[in-house]
């Protein structure tokens, strides 16, 4: 803070008045502030397909939780970070479903859309057998009432490992996608999974 006078003399009709005048003036320092430990909640809030998929395998029921199904697929999709998604496919048709990757898109919080990359991951006691993911991450089957648990993320899994202050402004609502190309009976349905940042909490 800094405080700063002047002395005004003043005429009135030969009398000289001197009048003291104060002018603070504050300064302040602006401190940039990082928070490294970051907390997300984040919720499915929609899902989109085509309405060949609607027409074909009916409506897609929300079980709540995260959890939707249709006459094609059981999903069970979720996150902690905005950076990756992870879901669990249940096939329910008497058909082989394919995901094939190289179609999946992941649309980050900043809007970049990105190519996916899939990490195939060991199911809990509750759901039936694992379905394949190839070696090379380009396909994975899922072979009739069978289901695959897997994560998907950019390539490179990148994450968001800090932000400062000006960053949090704005981020609590923001949404990413991911698309997912199910493939059954020949034909592709892209089913596409939003997920929006509903809470924040960071610390230094």
């Amino acid at each position: 803070m800094a405080l700063w006078a002047k002395v005004t003399l003043i005429s009135l009709g030969g009398l000289v008045v001197t009048a003291l005048t104060f002018s603070v003036w504050f300064v302040f320092q602006v401190v940039p502030i990082y928070f490294e430990y970051l907390s997300w909640t984040i919720e499915v809030t929609k899902i989109e397909r085509p309405s060949q998929a609607e027409s074909r395998y009916g409506t897609l029921r929300n079980l709540g939780r995260g959890q939707f199904e249709d006459d094609l697929v059981k999903i069970d999709a979720g996150t902690k970070d905005p950076m990756e998604a992870f879901f669990v496919l249940t096939n329910k048709t008497e058909y082989d479903l394919n995901i094939d990757w190289r179609r999946a898109k992941f649309v980050d919080i900043y809007r970049r859309t990105h190519p996916v990359a899939v990490m195939p991951l060991q199911l809990s006691f509750e759901y039936p057998p694992e379905g394949h993911t190839r070696d090379d991450g380009m396909l994975t089957e899922i072979k009739p009432a069978h289901s695959a648990r897997i994560r998907v993320s950019p390539p490179g899994r990148p994450q968001i490992r800090g932000l400062w202050a000006w960053e949090m402004w704005g981020i609590e609502g923001k949404t990413l996608k991911v698309s997912l190309p199910l493939q059954v009976e020949g034909k592709s349905y892209d089913y596409v999974f939003t997920f929006q940042i509903a809470r924040l909490k960071a610390s230094m």
